[in-house]
């Protein structure tokens, strides 16, 4: 049985030992909805894309940083914001300073979270390849991101927008101790936007040194890929290796099991709990419940909603699988591939309900033990890497 936390947007770094280019810091990062995950040279990692401003000199315990704890200090404003899980540590059940429809909208390119959201994922990236102060970048750095190929024609100038100018900021996490300055700027020529279906056939089809996998040889046969992440449901439908129809679904994610749980836990408790605050609730499983009458103290009870969860997740995941067998023709199929932090949460759910059709179902990462939830930046990692390799190779 799936547990709650096990919808919680994760925050986790796993080390790895990825091929590079000399002269050249190769950074991957993937800014969703709900989560920012980002590979590097050395790693891999995720954090809650959420961010808190605690003012210019916020008043705290002294002592060390826990290592979820992300603290980034404005170079402008001198502003210093948490970043990630403690960021979201702030927001009560009651708390309404944050819109859930700006954390969601596809149109967030140039708010201060995004901002704060790729600039922490950059210098998190750095600091863990064994960045501590300016002069330790050398040469340049390389960004890959991705978008839905829906959006890719009318977004990837506003995203690549986002990344360039020069980006002056500080992070203080556990592994410094103190804060790390940061001081660089990004040309349109370093940022690269690919689709995200591309990303996960990337990953599939190379190993952990960016060789061709054995892999290569099922795309060569019409299939589906089924990402499914906070935001979005995005299908895509492979032919001779080339993505031809696709579609998207803003109903079947993440975001709409929240949402759906959220008015189960208000019919049924009383409480009215916004998406922003149910991450925190995840954690446990649990939502604190006040009743008050009037000339005594009021009676506050921890309720859990997990079976409520479940029941919403379960419901939204089959509405979802009929919308996509139900609009594509899986007759053609020789495989799908599930890939997404959501359809990680729902693979036993999806293999149950294509237990009676010959399609293959395979994994966004098959070929690797990161988790699915890593599976489109890992192949944009990779496809920076070979356009690296391609370049120096060309200039050799």
């Amino acid at each position: 049985m799936i547990t709650a936390k096990e919808y919680q947007t994760r925050t986790e770094f796993k080390p790895l030992n990825s091929p590079s280019v000399e002269g050249v810091t190769i950074i991957a990062t993937d800014i969703g909805y709900s989560g920012v995950k980002t590979y590097c040279e050395s790693g891999v990692f995720c954090t809650p894309y959420y961010a808190k401003d605690l003012g210019i000199n916020p008043e705290m315990l002294s002592g060390s940083l826990s290592p979820e704890e992300i603290l980034y200090r404005d170079a402008e404003t001198k502003h210093i914001w948490r970043v990630g899980k403690t960021a979201q540590a702030l927001v009560s059940q009651s708390d309404t300073n944050d819109c859930d429809g700006e954390l969601v909208s596809r149109y967030r390119y140039h708010t201060t979270m995004f901002r704060i959201s790729l600039e922490t994922a950059i210098g998190l990236a750095l600091i863990h390849n064994g960045y501590r102060e300016p002069k330790d970048l050398n040469g340049t750095i390389a960004i890959q991101t991705g978008l839905p190929p829906a959006y890719i024609e009318e977004d990837t100038e506003l995203i690549k927008d986002a990344f360039v100018g020069k980006h002056r900021f500080s992070l203080k996490v556990a592994e410094t101790g103190q804060y790390v300055q940061f001081d660089f700027e990004l040309t349109s020529g370093c940022v690269d936007v690919m689709s995200q279906p591309k990303g996960t056939l990337m990953n599939l089809m190379v190993d952990d040194n960016g060789n061709l996998d054995s892999l290569i040889k099922t795309f060569s046969e019409n299939g589906a890929i089924l990402d499914i992440g906070y935001g979005t449901l995005d299908f895509f439908e492979i032919t001779e290796r080339s993505i031809s129809n696709k579609e998207s679904f803003t109903k079947f994610s993440m975001n709409s099991v929240l949402k759906k749980t959220s008015e189960k836990i208000k019919e049924k408790f009383g409480v009215k709990l916004r998406a922003s605050a149910m991450q925190n609730c995840l954690e446990t499983g649990k939502v604190r419940v006040c009743k008050r009458v009037k000339g005594r103290p009021p009676v506050i009870k921890s309720e859990d909603f997990t079976d409520l969860l479940q029941e919403a997740s379960r419901e939204i995941c089959t509405e979802a699988m009929e919308q996509v067998t139900n609009t594509f023709d899986f007759s053609n199929y020789k495989y799908i591939v599930i890939t997404g932090g959501t359809a990680a949460a729902w693979e036993s759910y999806i293999r149950e309900y294509f237990a009676e059709m010959d399609i293959k179902l395979i994994r966004g990462d098959e070929n690797t033990n990161i988790g699915m939830t890593y599976s489109n930046v890992r192949g944009y990692y990779f496809n920076q890497l070979t356009a690296q390799r391609k370049r120096k190779a060309r200039c050799a």
